[in-house]
């Protein structure tokens, strides 16, 4: 292994964390110009395979894509410097904001904005929660309503009340068991749909 085809994984997988805008999709077109038709490392077939197995792990994937690429290049090392090459991009820029924001979070400018930010989010965020609500209590028959609803403020209960006590419940652990309590609930049959 060269060293400098791991500065090339690095500079090749940096400018693709640096110039994609839109998700992972959107990178497929700069790791193919540059894995495939400036460095020659893959074909064409062989990223589209390595593209299909990174969609299905979890995490991003570019990072999953570059990572794959690299090891094949150089090994671990390799795989170190694409994906850092890839992630770079998106540190060093939030980074930068974050010391910007801290600079000018004194600003009562700023600190409108944000006042001004934080109840237009809690209504957007309220607005999809009452949505999802009449959502779910809409295909329940009229006599089926008060089990969803007794399951509903079970979950609100947990989530809300609970927490201002000082006692955190994990969201996923409401979730598991108020679909527990639905599955009772429907082999009982008192709910159906």
């Amino acid at each position: 292994m060269k060293p400098q085809t791991l500065l090339h994984l690095f500079i090749t997988f940096f400018m693709v964390g640096l110039f994609t805008f839109g998700g992972g999709k959107a990178s497929l077109p700069l790791v193919m110009d540059g894995a495939v038709h400036n460095h020659g490392w893959l074909t064409y077939e062989v990223v589209l395979d390595i593209w299909g197995v990174a969609n299905s792990l979890p995490g991003a994937v570019v990072v999953n894509t570059a990572g794959f690429i690299g090891y094949l290049q150089a090994g671990v090392l390799g795989l170190i410097a694409a994906s850092l090459g890839t992630i770079m991009p998106s540190l060093i820029l939030v980074s930068v904001a974050a010391y910007f924001i801290q600079k000018v979070n004194k600003s009562r400018v700023i600190k409108g904005a944000f006042y001004g930010l934080a109840p237009a989010t809690t209504g957007i965020i309220t607005a999809a929660a009452v949505s999802m609500f009449m959502d779910g209590l809409m295909p329940l028959e009229l006599n089926n309503s008060l089990p969803f609803s007794i399951l509903f403020v079970l979950s609100l209960y947990a989530m809300l009340f609970v927490k201002r006590r000082g006692k955190a419940i994990n969201p996923l652990l409401v979730v598991l068991v108020m679909a527990v309590l639905g599955i009772a609930l429907g082999y009982a049959g008192i709910i159906e749909r």
